[in-house]
Formats: structure tokens, C-alpha cells, sequence
């Protein structure tokens, strides 16, 4: 690919210990941050770095383009946020809480039956 569209190339063999990098990326993000490409983007940067002073990376794309098929659930779910909770509750709430754990539109309902915040926050958890 470098030679087809004239660009560099540079190769790098990373055998990380991720216990030594964890402080480093503790500092850097000064934040709780569980991102499982931390450590691999931290390596990929610092090897850049070398090289040139900025470049650019497909992280965030699909959070400032509504990627997620969440996005499209939360804006389908938003139909019924006209209903008061304690309805959403009663027609929602009450089916998904008779469900058994596993069955499909389990947890459709039981996101339906909250407030838009509340289940904005639960499509974007995962829970046991």
C-alpha cells in the first residue's frame, strides 16, 4: 500500500505490559475511561509521534454520526415519552418484569417503560 500511493511506511512489533502502561494512561486521561483500544492506540501514538506531529484516527466517528444501532432505538422509543411514567411503567414495566431473562423484546420494554434519560443511560450499559 505504501508503495502504490507513495507513502511511508513503518512497522512496529509491540509486546506491551499493560500493568506498566495503565498509570501513563491513568495520568493522560484524567478520567475513568474503559476503552479496550487504549492501550493499542496509546503504542500506535507513541510510535507516530516519531514521525510526524498530528494525526488522525476514526475514534468517535460513530458517537458524532449516530453509528450505533442505539441511537436509532433510543430515537424509535422516544414515540412514547408522551405517555406519563407511571403509565410507561404499567404498560411496559410490568410485561418485560413477567418475561423470562433472555427472551427476545424483553429488554425493549423494559427500556420503554422509563423516562428518556434513564433509558438513553440503560442503551448505552451493559449489565448482567
Amino acid at each position: 500500500m505504501a508503495r502504490r500511493f507513495g507513502t511511508e511506511h513503518y512497522e512496529m512489533i509491540v509486546e506491551p505490559d499493560a500493568i506498566d502502561v495503565l498509570p501513563h494512561l491513568a495520568w493522560e486521561f484524567d478520567e475513568p475511561f474503559a476503552d479496550s483500544s487504549a492501550i493499542p492506540t496509546y503504542y500506535v501514538s507513541k510510535m507516530a509521534r516519531r514521525y510526524v506531529t498530528v494525526i488522525l484516527s476514526g475514534d468517535g466517528g460513530d458517537e458524532t454520526f449516530a453509528g450505533y444501532r442505539r441511537y436509532l432505538w433510543a430515537n424509535d422509543m422516544h414515540r412514547y415519552d408522551w405517555l406519563p411514567i407511571t403509565l410507561k411503567k404499567i404498560l411496559f414495566g410490568i410485561p418485560a418484569a413477567l418475561l423470562p431473562e433472555g427472551i427476545k423484546g424483553k429488554g425493549m420494554l423494559t427500556h420503554l417503560s422509563k423516562g428518556p434519560f434513564e433509558r438513553y443511560a440503560g442503551l448505552n450499559t451493559f449489565s448482567d
